[in-house]
């Protein structure tokens, strides 16, 4: 999977981590945050989760993790142009 992701994907300013066989993690620490990608692989379909880390939870009151956005697709190939996309929304922010 994590072949798949290397090959196929432009992680611009982010890093990508095999935690597992059946998942990675893409990341990218910015100012207040950072965001991550969580990819995995359950039985027959991937799971992708999108989340704001807070590195400061006195500034956010106490909110730690937000999550974006959740998705399952068929294969990773299914699931790239997704994964580019939530890469290339906060690229300059």
């Amino acid at each position: 999977m994590i072949n798949i992701i290397k090959n196929n994907i432009d992680f611009k300013s982010f890093i990508a981590l095999k935690i597992t066989e059946y998942k990675v993690l893409i990341f990218k620490i910015f100012k207040d945050y950072t965001k991550c990608i969580y990819i995995n692989q359950i039985n027959d379909h991937i799971e992708i989760n999108v989340d704001k880390v807070f590195d400061n939870k006195l500034k956010y009151k106490n909110i730690d993790r937000v999550l974006i956005s959740k998705r399952n697709f068929i294969s990773i190939k299914d699931s790239l142009s997704y994964i580019q996309n939530s890469i290339d929304k906060n690229l300059y922010k």
